[in-house]
């Protein structure tokens, strides 16, 4: 309850005099680790990715122009 309070909390009081904005979604564990009938590829934005993350995996070179990281096929939908 506690950490829903907080998130409604930060979209609330924004600071910044713009329109505030929230969306959420609770999809954990849904369809985990089974195959996939068809290979995925999935694409992240670098600036979702924690920099510690950035740094270890040197994510930099392997953005392209518009700052986004693509990974290569993912076979299972798994959450390891």
């Amino acid at each position: 309850m506690t950490e829903a309070k907080l998130l409604f909390n930060s979209v609330i009081s924004d600071h910044k005099k713009t329109a505030a904005q929230f969306a959420t979604a609770d999809i954990k564990n849904f369809y985990l680790n089974n195959p996939l009938h068809h290979f995925q590829y999935m694409k992240i934005h670098s600036d979702k990715i924690p920099p510690e993350i950035q740094h270890e995996y040197n994510t930099a070179d392997l953005a392209d122009t518009k700052g986004y990281v693509y990974f290569s096929k993912l076979e299972r939908a798994c959450m390891d």
